[in-house]
This record gives C-alpha cells, sequence and structure tokens, in this order.
C-alpha cells in the first residue's frame, strides 16, 4: 500500500476505530506511530474528509497522558515528567 492509499484507508475508518487505535497506540507507548497518524487525521477536513478536530484528539491524549511534574535544567529550560494512567473499564 502507498502512502495515498494509507492515509484514504485511514480516513475511510470510522470515527470510534480512529479512536481506538489511537488509544492502542498510547496503551503501547506507540508515540511516532500515533504522531503520524493524528497528522494524518489533523491535515484532512472533518466530516466527510475523514479528519477529526484538535480537540477531540487532545481528550484522547489527555485521557492517557498526564503531566506528573515539571522541573528546570540548569539552563532554566522546561523539562515536564508525564504519569502515563491508563484507564480502567
Amino acid at each position: 500500500m502507498n502512502e495515498f492509499e494509507t492515509k484514504k484507508w485511514i480516513l475511510s475508518m470510522s470515527k470510534d476505530s480512529k479512536f481506538k487505535l489511537m488509544e492502542s497506540m498510547l496503551k503501547q507507548d506507540a508515540f511516532g506511530e500515533y504522531m503520524a497518524f493524528i497528522k494524518i487525521l489533523l491535515d484532512a477536513p472533518c466530516g466527510e474528509g475523514g479528519g477529526i478536530p484538535t480537540e477531540e484528539i487532545n481528550a484522547i491524549w489527555d485521557k492517557y497522558m498526564k503531566v506528573d511534574q515539571v522541573d528546570f535544567e540548569d539552563d532554566g529550560k522546561p523539562v515536564a515528567t508525564y504519569k502515563k494512567e491508563i484507564p480502567k473499564k
């Protein structure tokens, strides 16, 4: 499958399937795949185009990833520590 066919297939998935796949990627710490996947969803028009609004994608991220604390390096740059929270069903 080439890149165009892959994007077309992803955008043709149901919204529920897209959400389940995003959740699965986060549970498996597959962040690279997750970022590539949501880029396709964010670049596409919402609705008939198969895209998903930023707010809905952020809700999935927030459900699984939380900032535990923010520390500062010697040069003053902030460094966030993330605490993984897997919701119980």
